[in-house]
């Protein structure tokens, strides 16, 4: 065991998944975990009212479930490929000046303003983190099964990223909700660097592999993605998720 172990660390693609996806969820926790008091807390949030949260989650939600179903399509495309990661990374590098600059002001000016906010907010907080959970979760998975390590090992330090920014989040909502906001794009500048720049060898030689134009396909082509829908056990699962993963994010 501690053959492995050693050989997981010295896996330069494991570390690479692992940091990023660490990243992702510290951009995302330090503000996720108390967004839904920020929206009602009239002392340091918006002060909305209950039936106004509400409306914005359910946006979210809809905006997340087209989002995903985008990113899916897309990363099927691209393979390993980071560029669709890497815009994702820009917009919760993003997330500070966003939040402070527009989506708080459009929310609080009521009227039609608010709600162009809350559908501009629900494009971009799920582009950038609802949706964009499962695109890391899933380009994190396909580099495990190709560069020869554990997806569980590297996704737990997702939730380890989450639950140490958990901890601080409370401590920051206290002194300036934005300021869980600010260390989100903190967090998001951080992801965004170790996917633009770190690149290790076994992956730059996949990618040229992948690049040769003699070389077999191994994406799935636009008619297979929806032979999928075909499938029973696929709606199965869907309704699963739709019936329990969704009180989770409220």
């Amino acid at each position: 065991m501690a053959r492995d172990t050693r050989s997981t660390w010295k896996n330069p693609s494991y570390l690479q998944s692992s940091l990023g996806i660490f990243m992702f969820f510290c951009s995302w926790g330090i503000w996720w975990s108390f967004f839904s008091r920020w929206l009602t807390d009239p002392t340091h949030g918006l002060g909305m009212s209950s039936a106004e949260q509400g409306q914005i989650y359910s946006i979210n939600s809809l905006a997340t479930l087209v989002i995903m179903f985008a990113y899916g399509a897309i990363q099927d495309q691209l393979g390993i490929k980071r560029k669709l990661v890497i815009v994702v990374s820009t917009l919760a590098a993003l997330v500070g000046p966003f939040v402070q600059f527009v989506y708080a002001p459009m929310l609080t000016a009521g009227g039609s303003i608010r709600f162009v906010g809350v559908l501009i907010g629900s494009i971009v907080l799920s582009a950038g983190f609802m949706a964009g959970c499962s695109l890391f979760e899933a380009l994190t998975e396909r580099y495990s099964r190709k560069f020869g390590f554990e997806y569980g090992q590297s996704r737990a330090w997702g939730s380890f990223g989450y639950a140490i920014v958990a901890l601080c989040a409370g401590f920051l909502f206290n002194i300036n909700p934005l300021l869980n906001f600010w260390v989100g794009s903190i967090c998001g500048l951080g992801m965004l660097c170790v996917y633009a720049f770190w690149v290790p060898a076994e992956q730059k030689a996949e990618l040229k592999k992948e690049a040769d134009p003699n070389a077999t396909a191994t994406n799935p082509s636009f008619k297979e993605m929806l032979a999928v829908l075909k499938m029973p056990t696929l709606w199965v699962l869907i309704v699963f998720m739709l019936f329990t993963n969704t009180f989770y994010t409220v």
